[in-house]
């Protein structure tokens, strides 16, 4: 088994319930709409500029939702 040598940052301030820096939940409960607009939206901001979003808004379009 490899042994793993890393530094440890001491200036990070260790957050164990957010241990792997995703970003906070809202606190209250979304709609699904809300949660669906929340998702896609997160989806266009991460793959942006990829043909991945490109023809995901494409088949949105076909189906008729929202881009």
């Amino acid at each position: 088994m490899e042994k793993r040598n890393e530094e440890i940052d001491d200036d990070y301030v260790y957050d164990s319930d957010n241990y792997d820096d995703v970003p906070e939940v809202p606190k209250g409960h979304l709609t699904e709409k809300e949660e669906d607009k929340l998702l896609w939206e997160t989806i266009c901001d991460v793959y942006k500029g990829t043909e991945a979003v490109t023809m995901m808004r494409k088949a949105r379009e076909m189906l008729g939702m929202p881009i």
